[in-house]
């Protein structure tokens, strides 16, 4: 999104979604099927790039366990924060795996900027 805007994402996102309303005339939204979801926000002090090896490791991991769902991670654009995001069929999976999975790459990205 830095191609579009250096500010935060929501009214980008809006932009976007309306956008999809519009191309495909689904007012109704009958095409998106709502699942639960569970963020986490994850203090960083260095932005290591998620497409580092290790980083795509932890991820990959925790996707496995999760086959009908899916997960999003990225860095915030105006805060050192990691923010991680879960969805599944099931509340308390999606929860677990979001916990899980922060715990994990915020131990991983503690221990990259401590050893640089």
């Amino acid at each position: 999104m830095k191609n579009y805007l250096h500010t935060g994402d929501g009214v980008f996102v809006a932009l976007r979604a309306l956008e999809a309303i519009l191309h495909t005339n689904n007012w109704l939204m009958e095409m998106f099927k709502p699942l639960p979801q569970c963020f986490a926000n994850i203090p960083i002090k260095k932005k290591v790039p998620i497409s580092e090896p290790s980083i795509q490791k932890i991820i990959n991991l925790h996707k496995k366990a999760l086959p009908n769902g899916r997960i999003l991670i990225r860095y915030s654009g105006t805060e050192n924060i990691l923010r991680v995001m879960t969805e599944d069929d099931y509340q308390k999976k999606a929860q677990k795996i979001c916990t899980d999975l922060a715990h994990e790459l915020q131990t991983l990205l503690n221990e990259k900027v401590t050893h640089e």
